[in-house]
């Protein structure tokens, strides 16, 4: 009986790079040989919903997507919603959303402050009003329902670019506000993007992933990650593989690393995993 595959994608560094965009024309075509020989695929991502039906079109998965670090899982073929965040740190992060405005004003003399579609933004930095050179510029992403994420940009050169000493800085001090508040939340941010992320600390990808699992049942659980927020698959899934991008943490813990990085990578992964998979 031949194998059969679930596989679950990360999305950020894995399936698209930074500027939103596959890496490989070809990964279509392999994705929808593997849905035709009966292979199911599952986005996990700490993306927001909004922006993972557009990526679950564009690649043409079908199942279930988990969103926000774990803290949804949303059915594509019934549109029902699951959500797994507790009440009390759905008020924790609204009361961190509160404090970013004085916080930026605070810290950040003339600083500018928006809230918006981030991705959006990001694909299109060339039609955006642009502040005065050197100006610090933060965007919250407006669609973040059970996490937050905070775009920092500075103006170089008449252009928006990332901010990686502001995001570095706004985090420390989020942090702090969470440690004194004794808050269930986890305060990160990301070098790729340059985004402040704060998410329910006992959520992850794994928890949501084994609440669904038992409806995949026969099929040999893959996960193909690239960061840490992919660790917590690990114990929920028969094999751990990751892209050549991966953060070196993350390739130590692999079962397997591909040569190749991004969309290029997991298309690598997925025309060999019988042979990366002696099972």
């Amino acid at each position: 009986m031949a194998k059969k595959y679930l596989i679950i994608l990360d999305v950020d560094n894995t399936l698209i790079d930074t500027n939103y965009k596959s890496t490989s024309p070809t990964i279509y075509s392999t994705i929808e040989q593997m849905k035709n020989e009966g292979h199911v695929f599952l986005i996990n991502s700490n993306r927001s919903i909004e922006d993972l039906k557009h990526i679950a079109k564009k690649f043409g998965l079908e199942k279930h997507i988990i969103g926000e670090n774990g803290c949804f899982i949303y059915s594509q073929l019934t549109g029902e919603e699951k959500i797994l965040v507790e009440d009390e740190v759905m008020i924790q992060l609204s009361q961190v959303k509160t404090l970013l405005p004085q916080l930026i004003k605070s810290n950040f003399p003339d600083a500018v402050y928006k809230i918006g579609d981030t991705t959006d933004i990001n694909k299109h930095l060339e039609s955006q009003d642009i502040p005065e050179e050197g100006k610090n510029i933060f965007i919250l992403n407006q669609y973040r329902r059970f996490s937050i994420s905070l775009h920092a940009k500075k103006v170089v050169d008449g252009e928006l670019r990332k901010d990686l000493v502001a995001v570095e800085k706004i985090s420390k001090l989020v942090q702090e506000f969470v440690d004194r508040q004794q808050f269930d939340l986890t305060v990160t941010y990301t070098d790729s993007y340059g985004n402040l992320l704060v998410f329910p600390r006992d959520n992850d990808k794994g928890k949501a992933f084994n609440s669904i699992a038992k409806e995949y049942p026969k099929f040999i659980r893959v996960v193909i990650g690239d960061d840490y927020l992919d660790k917590p698959l690990m114990s929920e899934v028969d094999y751990f593989l990751t892209v050549n991008n991966a953060t070196e943490e993350v390739k130590q813990m692999a079962d397997y690393t591909s040569s190749e990085s991004i969309t290029k990578g997991v298309e690598q992964i997925l025309l060999n995993l019988d042979n990366i998979i002696k099972k």
